[in-house]
């Protein structure tokens, strides 16, 4: 229910704060983690209100994550490791809740207008980094047939590509759900075709695959939710039809195909598969799952790089030093630090948001998809960047594509 006058007047200046916060992602982790800190501050002024029953599963989730590391953190006293990702995990618990507090008290259109913030924000920060690429073109085409990434400013390419795919998919969901002004509608195509375009150049894998399976999905609940079953096949031929035209115009996406199929191609054939990406997670997958089998409970965040690195050895891995890399892999970044008791706390946590399906749009399906496919690829609750735009943007769409479809009929 949205608050009025003072009330009103605080989720303001909170998602104010909140949009500064998500904008330092490009330029100062810093005034991250002062809007973090507001984040829990708030929390804590407005308990026990600010746990809204809906999210109950998230919110007991992310406590036992957050107990687990606190443990870890008890029995590690004076490793600046497992302090550091104490904090972090702090901060997803604070940033989250707080969140969920003032987006469900904003009205649609305060969220609206919230969310064209942040689209904005991404369109110019996909404008600087396509500009960046496009001034030393070949290079960096060069560099994407080594595995290399389009640099993102001051933020990881992976991470970039998760955030565009999300904003897409949230930009089409407003412009086809909600009834916005024109001023607005105008603003979400610029925007839009903006991101769709840059996300096929700049994008890393993970993100080009989540963002097509989220669509895949969306198009899929929506054409169930909506009993049109004819849009299904224009859907599944306008998909197809952007990833052939995305592939044809962008000379990027196309050696990051080849760069795949070559990655690809080496698994099997003995140190080959050095310095391919792909090749080198499939082995890191086999080390987690490996300690993880020896070590039921855990080793410990601050651990966690010794014992990779001596099970690599034990397992007499064909990589080079250089090339033996972490999980990235949240289920098993977890597994690996803090056992089998990790693994179902991340586990619980991504359940909690899959029980929020059936009161939503089929734009938060496809969003929640992006997130599920993108942390198999990569650990997003490992660094204060990640888990901003994550505990940002779930609780975002979820209050703007709740009951979504049913408002429509």
């Amino acid at each position: 229910m949205p608050d009025s006058g003072k009330q009103s007047t605080v989720t303001t200046v909170f998602l104010s704060f909140s949009l500064l916060g998500f904008a330092a992602l490009w330029f100062s982790p810093f005034v991250v983690s002062v809007v973090t800190a507001l984040s829990g501050l708030a929390v804590l002024f407005y308990l026990p209100k600010s746990f809204p029953r809906y999210n109950r599963i998230i919110l007991l989730s992310s406590v036992l994550l957050l107990l687990i590391l606190f443990v870890d953190f008890v029995f590690h006293l004076g490793e600046k490791t497992t302090s550091a990702k104490f904090l972090l995990m702090l901060g997803l618990v604070f940033i989250l809740q707080g969140h969920s507090y003032f987006f469900e008290r904003a009205s649609r259109q305060k969220l609206s207008y919230y969310f064209i913030v942040i689209a904005a924000i991404v369109a110019c920060i996909n404008v600087i980094a396509v500009a960046g690429y496009l001034s030393d073109k070949s290079y960096f085409d060069q560099m994407l047939l080594q595995s290399k990434s389009i640099p993102i400013p001051n933020m990881h390419h992976i991470h970039f590509g998760i955030i565009n795919a999300i904003t897409i998919l949230g930009i089409v969901g407003q412009l086809v759900g909600d009834k916005v002004d024109k001023k607005m509608n105008i603003l979400l195509w610029v925007f839009g075709i903006i991101c769709l375009l840059s996300f096929h150049i700049l994008s890393s894998r993970t993100g080009l695959l989540a963002f097509y399976a989220g669509s895949f999905i969306t198009l899929v609940i929506y054409v169930i939710q909506h009993n049109a079953y004819k849009i299904l096949l224009f859907g599944m031929l306008g998909l197809t039809s952007l990833a052939v035209i995305g592939y044809s115009l962008s000379s990027s996406l196309k050696n990051k195909v080849a760069n795949s199929m070559e990655d690809i191609n080496s698994w099997g054939k003995g140190d080959e598969i050095n310095h391919k990406s792909m090749a080198m997670r499939i082995e890191a997958y086999k080390m987690s799952v490996a300690v993880l089998i020896e070590n039921p409970l855990g080793v410990g965040a601050a651990a966690q790089d010794q014992i990779l690195q001596e099970m690599y050895e034990k397992k007499n891995t064909l990589l080079y030093k250089e090339n033996r890399v972490g999980p990235h892999n949240q289920l098993l970044e977890f597994g690996v630090k803090y056992g089998w008791i990790g693994i179902i706390g991340i586990f619980v946590f991504y359940l909690g948001w899959l029980r929020l399906l059936p009161n939503t749009s089929a734009f938060f399906w496809g969003v929640v998809v992006v997130f599920l496919v993108s942390v198999q690829f990569e650990s997003l609750f490992e660094r204060q960047a990640s888990i901003y735009f994550s505990m940002t943007l779930l609780p975002l769409f979820y209050h703007l594509f709740r009951n979504q479809q049913l408002i429509e009929q």
